[in-house]
């Protein structure tokens, strides 16, 4: 334990305030023609949850949501720690860009494999193991990023998910059997070079371009650290308190809601101002939007009409951060008489 911390101070070392998240807004990307379908959506056509329902309604959790629960929400939330503590355990094989350059390699195998067969079944293949899970927790919270890498690679969106379950030997079980599908599509595939259905010759996954960095990874391991040792300990001398603690995981689910509303009524591609997140809240937001047939719909169900984007370690200046954290306290105020989330 000494090692780990040793190794997480200095890595964030006087910097444990900045914002690790954040909405993309960027006016290069939101067009005035996206601004319109959004104000249409918004005024017209699509009705929030958020429009006729407050989190103040009660102290529960309240947020609709195509989980099959608001417990199966929880369950896969405690999966995506699981994962994260286990990237902290073993962080020695992602703490040089050469280590996690051979991961993504792998991980391009993977998702390569998995685009065929999504193709033929329209069902997720399993990562073949946790640190290769892990690169795609990483890709995909990128959301704009991993949806252009899936269409400019495969012509298809590969869908992912955060299993409600997090039990040793199934894992293992899963991971297993990806394995042995990854090696015999692969296989078929260097003896057809049309199984993929792309309708092209580029049959080694060390031609699939995808924007996904080594400094991403390694950035997106020490988020994890920080969350765990740090915000989401219940004690100082519980690390991992919050998968034991069905309180504590409640309340930072209600935060979530309380950030998406905040989003909802004061963000948005229209104002371009965007809501701060916390530590906390990211861990349901991660889980969220790593379950992506689940996120998509809520957000356009349910939310705000359309996906909302994200985007991790945003480069803000100082300035801009403060601004930031000020103006989500006020509206934290003014929302749910609260100073923080």
């Amino acid at each position: 334990m000494k090692k780990f911390l040793d190794f997480f101070l200095g890595v964030f070392d006087n910097d444990s305030d900045n914002i690790p998240c954040g909405i993309i807004y960027d006016q290069n990307i939101y067009t005035k023609e996206t601004d319109v379908k959004w104000s249409k959506k918004m005024e017209f056509n699509f009705v929030s949850f958020f429009r006729t329902n407050h989190p103040n309604d009660s102290e529960e959790v309240i947020l609709p949501t195509s989980f099959d629960s608001i417990e199966d929400f929880k369950k896969r939330a405690i999966h995506m720690y699981n994962l994260m503590e286990y990237m902290n355990l073993n962080y020695e094989k992602f703490d040089t860009e050469d280590k996690v350059n051979e991961l993504i390699e792998e991980y391009k195998k993977y998702l390569y494999a998995y685009s065929i067969y999504f193709k033929e079944n329209n069902t997720y293949l399993y990562p073949p193991s946790k640190e290769i899970h892990l690169i795609q927790i990483s890709h995909v919270i990128r959301t704009r990023s991993y949806n252009n890498d899936c269409y400019k690679n495969f012509k298809v969106f590969l869908p992912t998910e955060i299993n409600p379950e997090y039990d040793e030997e199934v894992y293992q079980s899963k991971t297993e059997e990806t394995k042995n599908i990854i090696n015999d599509l692969l296989s078929d595939f260097d003896n057809n070079d049309d199984k993929s259905g792309n309708n092209n010759e580029e049959d080694d996954n060390n031609l699939l371009d995808i924007s996904l960095k080594a400094s991403d990874i390694i950035k997106d391991q020490n988020w994890f650290k920080y969350l765990i040792s740090q915000d989401l300990r219940a004690s100082d001398t519980d690390f991992y308190d919050i998968t034991k603690n069905d309180e504590l995981l409640t309340k930072t689910l209600k935060n979530y809601e309380r950030f998406l509303y905040l989003t909802y009524k004061y963000g948005g591609p229209i104002k371009k101002i965007e809501i701060a997140t916390s530590f906390q809240i990211d861990l349901f937001w991660h889980t969220h939007m790593c379950n992506t047939s689940i996120y998509m719909n809520d957000c356009k169900e349910y939310y705000f009409g359309d996906k909302l984007e994200h985007q991790p370690w945003v480069n803000r200046s100082e300035e801009q951060e403060c601004s930031l954290k000020q103006a989500t306290k006020d509206y934290l105020q003014t929302e749910f008489n609260i100073d923080k989330f």
